[in-house]
Order: C-alpha cells, then sequence, then structure tokens
C-alpha cells in the first residue's frame, strides 16, 4: 500500500496548487479512495458471495421494459465510438456524438438518448456524465427554438 502511495504526484504536478484547500481535500480523498479501490481489486478483498449479490444488483438497475431501448442507445453510441476510434470517453467526446445526432433528431429525443446512455455508461463502465457541464449546456441549447405542434382540437360532430 505505501508503494502506491508513492505514486502520487506531488500538488504542483497535478495542478492541485491552485485550488483551494477544501478542494485540495477533497482531490486527494478521491485519489486515496481510488487506491484503495485498486488495492482490493489486485487482493480480492470481496468475497465470490458479496461479488455475485452486486452483480444481481446491477443487473436490475434499468428499467425491465424499456431496457432493449437501453442497450439500442447504448449500443449505438458504442458503434460510433469504434468509427471513430474513441476509446476514452470524454465531455468532447459525448459533445460530438450529441451534436451529431442533433442534426438528425429533436431536442426531446436528445434528451431520452442522453438519459439512457447516461444510465449505461454508470451501470457498465462507471462513468458518470453528470458532471459534463458543457454537455448538458448543449443539451439545453438544442431545444431553442423549438416549437412543439399542437393538435388541432377535432369537434366531435
Amino acid at each position: 500500500m505505501e508503494e502506491m502511495l508513492s505514486l502520487i504526484p506531488s500538488d504542483e504536478e497535478t495542478g492541485l496548487n491552485s485550488l483551494t484547500s477544501s478542494q485540495r481535500v477533497g482531490r486527494k480523498i478521491d485519489i486515496l479512495q481510488f487506491i484503495k479501490f485498486v488495492w482490493c481489486t489486485m487482493n480480492n478483498c470481496e468475497s465470490e458471495e458479496i461479488v455475485e449479490a452486486a452483480n444481481i444488483a446491477i443487473s436490475n438497475l434499468l428499467p425491465t421494459k424499456s431496457r432493449s431501448l437501453y442497450d439500442i442507445a447504448y449500443n449505438r453510441f458504442k458503434k460510433w465510438c469504434a468509427e471513430k476510434n474513441v476509446q476514452v470517453y470524454s465531455e468532447h467526446i459525448l459533445l460530438a456524438y450529441f451534436s451529431e445526432n442533433a442534426k438528425n433528431y429533436k431536442s426531446s429525443t436528445l434528451w431520452a438518448q442522453y438519459s439512457m446512455v447516461k444510465s449505461c455508461l454508470i451501470i457498465y463502465d462507471n462513468i458518470d456524465i453528470n458532471k459534463f457541464p458543457k454537455l448538458i449546456a448543449f443539451l439545453k441549447r438544442s431545444g431553442d427554438g423549438y416549437q412543439a405542434k399542437k393538435i388541432e382540437n377535432i369537434d366531435k360532430e
């Protein structure tokens, strides 16, 4: 464990010295939790029973009725990434993906796709895109000027 701690770069190397003291503490806690996670993973800290129970719980996180829609949205995103040779998901990657989709889909569809891809990325890849503010801003702006079509009232005769 001490060997792993020695691998943590200094505050200057990471840019932490430009943060407030509470931000530095938060980042260092994140790093330490990650190191503990890696150490436990390498040393099998969890029993097979616990891992199996967690995997069962994870498999039930997506809504049962619409799971296939979630998988389709996620697989479409993964296919797009494969075509673009993307291996690491970043805010820029997701911005490019959704801006490309914005050419063909309305804002409400983009938001639905975002929600499904977000859920799948959290479950399958442990990536939380809630922390991508530019992506959220882009999705909000995609609805500017959109007028929903109103259905005319049909009088019963």
